[in-house]
């Protein structure tokens, strides 16, 4: 009987070792009509109408180094069949991904502490085009 008690107990001790903190994920639809999955949370999104047609910007916030998020970025997309490269930027990380007959994506990847926590920050975009 004691060793059913040690086992439920047990149980029950690791019932509540799995604490850690869940990671957010975005779910971002790119101009070619799929959808990639991030582990970034999701800050905003918003059309602005310009000269070429509209231009979509999708932001997110990540808690992980920009060498990681941009390698998540790149992965995903490369699946999808896009081709990056790389955009000289004094700010931060920029970065194009093009793909046969689908608009070019942007990426642009920075850093700021906030509250003593650095974080990265990602837009995501591109131009939707005047029909």
């Amino acid at each position: 009987m004691k060793i059913k008690y040690a086992f439920l107990f047990t149980l029950a001790l690791l019932a509540g070792c799995n604490n850690e903190e869940k990671s957010a994920s975005t779910e971002v639809k790119l101009p070619d009509g799929s959808e990639i999955v991030l582990s970034g949370i999701f800050i905003n999104s918003s059309k602005k109408p310009n000269a070429e047609g509209t231009l979509n910007i999708n932001k997110l916030q990540y808690t992980e180094s920009i060498e990681i998020v941009q390698a998540e970025l790149e992965s995903k997309l490369k699946s999808l069949g896009y081709t990056p490269y790389s955009l000289p930027s004094s700010e931060g990380v920029k970065f194009n991904y093009t793909k046969y007959s689908a608009p070019t994506i942007g990426v642009f990847l920075k850093s700021a502490s906030v509250n003593g926590k650095n974080l990265s920050f990602a837009s995501i975009y591109w131009h939707e085009s005047k029909i």
